[in-house]
């Protein structure tokens, strides 16, 4: 026979169980240092005074690829559909202000890496494809 301190221990480490096992990653893109198949990825390093958010300009569209935070250094994915145009943009703007910085057009090839070193003075930011 189950006293009812035995069910509270069972209901607790099931409950404890089932939280654990829902925290870990899900098959999406998790953050990790390799983008999934069919997507490339960029490496912002933001040397500016303010946070940053970063699109991809394709067309007249503007996808957002995520926000960097002041002296930080992010790798963002950028979606298949987009990467797999012929080319595009990367624009950054300053969180707070009207100040903005858009690259020259970028092609990719297979397995080319991006990487985005963003400057105090914009104008003066770069971006490497190796």
């Amino acid at each position: 026979m189950f006293t009812s301190r035995t069910l509270l221990r069972a209901a607790t480490c099931l409950f404890m169980t089932s939280g654990a096992l829902s925290c870990g990653p899900t098959g999406a893109y998790s953050g990790s240092a390799v983008a999934p198949r069919n997507e490339a990825a960029v490496t912002v390093t933001n040397h500016n005074w303010a946070d940053i958010k970063v699109y991809v300009v394709r067309g007249g569209s503007k996808f957002r690829l995520g926000s960097v935070t002041s002296f930080t250094t992010t790798r963002l994915r950028i979606p298949g559909v987009v990467s797999g145009a012929a080319d595009f943009r990367l624009r950054v703007e300053l969180i707070g202000s009207s100040v903005s910085y858009t690259t020259e057009i970028v092609r990719l090839g297979h397995g080319d890496q991006i990487d985005l070193m963003i400057n105090t003075y914009l104008p003066l930011s770069n971006i490497a494809i190796r």
